[in-house]
């Protein structure tokens, strides 16, 4: 006969909570993926692998996650057993998690050996990704060997919490490099350095972000070993690095007329305005044709490559500009990336 505990909601509380921020991350980056589809048809075919892998991985994710809910809280109800058991809890936070933040931080150590014109950053980088990944993997394979989700300190201690200082650590040193590098270098093109800054301010905040979940899973898996308090930031671990690398790439790409912009991003993002063309009935972007309405006035868009003043180059930075049929201008950097 199962007894249900009198806190059993230190057990189950997480567990729940871990499931629906995973569900609505995936939401997130599903919209991240659908605008990256929209935004970037010619990026490389390696760039869209990895995006749509990420998208895949995350969607198996999610598969497992909804069958656990169902396992836990539906089919076995007030079981002990089942809410003892891992599941698949274990490829779900640690394996998964651990490849989706290999694969992101390996990406970024690529991007940092380009901006820097060193492999040294991206060395030490890969180093800890590696690193951390393969220890995210041996953790999962204990924890499922154990057969007890309450007893993941006694069963994984040492894997688990290479893991997830590893992780930290990892995202700490690319948030310093991306910033450094970045802040040396100047493009010599005004929209292309607003943009610049952009990637800067959103490396700094998504880094932490992931930083920061996995520091306080680390010191919930330490202090409280008895609990499951950890599960709920390792449940949404891997989903915060997919969606930090589909909006890192997302980033090259701005909404003109938007609320967000500064009259300075207006400034500088409308440069390429300043010839208008009289009597022309038909306008082309990107090589697709569409009839202007009337008493619309045509825009010739000036389509120019941009590299680096100091000869570093950032994978082919092209500026183009489409129109997403609202009116509202969208300045795509096909580089950057």
């Amino acid at each position: 006969m199962n007894f249900i505990p009198a806190d059993i909601e230190k057990s189950t509380g997480p567990l729940l909570l871990g499931y629906i921020l995973s569900w609505y991350l995936y939401g997130s980056l599903s919209v991240q993926v659908y605008y990256y589809y929209l935004a970037f048809p010619k990026d490389r075919p390696v760039l869209k692998g990895l995006v749509y892998g990420v998208l895949l991985i995350e969607t198996t994710q999610s598969i497992f996650v909804v069958h656990d809910l169902f396992k836990i809280f539906a089919s076995g109800y007030g079981n002990i057993v089942e809410l003892r058991d891992p599941q698949f809890t274990w490829i779900i936070a640690p394996v998964m998690t651990g490849v989706v933040s290999c694969t992101v931080q390996a990406y970024f150590a690529h991007r940092i050996q380009i901006i820097s014109g060193s492999k040294i950053p991206g060395f030490i980088i890969l180093l800890l990704a590696f690193m951390q990944g393969i220890c995210a993997i041996i953790s999962g394979v204990q924890v499922h060997l154990g057969n007890d989700l309450t007893a993941v300190q006694a069963e994984a201690l040492v894997s688990t919490t290479i893991w997830l200082v590893g992780s930290a650590l990892c995202d700490v040193i690319i948030s310093v490099f991306m910033v450094y590098f970045l802040s040396r270098r100047t493009t010599g093109f005004k929209e292309t350095q607003v943009l610049v800054t952009r990637i800067m301010r959103l490396t700094i905040e998504t880094g932490s972000l992931t930083a920061t979940v996995a520091i306080i899973d680390v010191v919930l898996f330490l202090t409280f070993p008895e609990y499951s308090y950890h599960v709920a930031p390792a449940l949404i671990l891997g989903k915060l690095y997919s969606n930090t690398l589909v909006t890192s790439l997302n980033s090259r790409m701005v909404i003109t007329d938007s609320r967000n912009n500064t009259p300075a991003d207006e400034t500088n993002l409308r440069r390429s305005e300043g010839m208008y063309m009289a009597n022309v009935q038909r306008r082309q972007f990107l090589g697709i044709k569409s009839r202007p309405r009337k008493a619309d006035t045509s825009v010739a868009i000036n389509i120019e490559r941009q590299v680096w003043k100091t000869e570093v180059p950032m994978n082919n930075l092209d500026s183009q500009e489409r129109n997403d049929g609202t009116g509202a201008k969208i300045i795509i950097m096909e580089g950057l990336a």
